[in-house]
């Protein structure tokens, strides 16, 4: 196919496939023949065709997402979504195609390897690192409109560190007593004791074997308390990088 030709089609599918805004988080909903295949054949089949092959790469006779050529439409992702292909003195597609296109590949490679170990990659935190610096603090460009929160606005700022400063704050100060309401403590938080009238404070991280557990009298209050933060690091089996995160701290009994 020309490459005038792969232009006109690929603009159909453009008016056709694109009609409805794009909603970042939300499935894609277009096929592989009719969103796909166009994508792959108007930006990547020029260098990865059968006479090509640059990289020893043909994508010419590649078919939708299964589980045989799931490695594949992952590097495709990778290299799409980074912005690595097409190169950069090729044509580059249109913002929203570029995201649509990498959506698409995500929620095919979930589907398929559903039952064969799920597909994880783009829920690494690292991939953070890579975020369009533009699209997360600039102007949205034409056709991506965002869901409606689930909350207002805001900025959030409080370390893990400052989570536990914080939570030593909340049980050291003595608020003004309330007889209306003697287990509330401070900032209307309730701080459970047990029959002795103790604070059992418990401390839950994910990543860690065992759990952290300490036992101090109202009385004595607590003075200080050890930051147990959970990071990547090289320590035998590990969880999934989606699930590297911290708990907030827990007061229990």
């Amino acid at each position: 196919m020309s490459l005038i030709l792969r232009g006109v089609v690929f603009a159909l599918g453009v008016g056709i496939g694109w009609a409805k805004p794009y909603i970042p988080g939300e499935p894609v909903d277009l096929g592989f023949k009719d969103f796909a295949s166009e994508f792959l054949d108007y930006h990547c089949l020029e260098c990865h065709d059968e006479a090509t092959q640059k990289g020893d790469l043909s994508l010419e006779d590649l078919g939708t997402v299964d589980e045989t050529n799931a490695a594949l439409w992952k590097s495709i992702w990778a290299q799409v979504s980074l912005r690595e292909m097409p190169p950069k003195k090729k044509e580059q597609p249109e913002v929203v195609e570029r995201l649509q296109f990498s959506d698409w590949i995500v929620g095919e490679l979930e589907r398929v390897m559903k039952d064969r170990g799920g597909f994880q990659a783009h829920l690494d935190p690292h991939k953070g690192n890579f975020l369009d610096h533009d699209l997360l603090f600039g102007e949205l460009p034409d056709g991506i409109e965002l869901a409606k929160p689930a909350s207002p606005k805001r900025i959030w700022r409080v370390t893990p560190q400052e989570h536990i400063t914080r939570l030593n704050e909340l049980i050291n100060t003595e608020p003004k007593y309330d007889p209306k309401k003697p287990g509330v403590r401070t900032r209307g938080d309730t701080v459970p004791t047990n029959h002795g009238g103790e604070l059992k404070l418990y401390f839950g991280v994910d990543r860690i074997i065992k759990w952290q557990g300490g036992t101090v009298a109202y009385a004595t209050s607590v003075k200080s308390v050890p930051v147990v933060l959970s990071s990547a690091r090289k320590h035998g089996f590990e969880n999934y990088p989606n699930f590297h995160t911290v708990n907030s701290a827990e007061t229990t009994q």
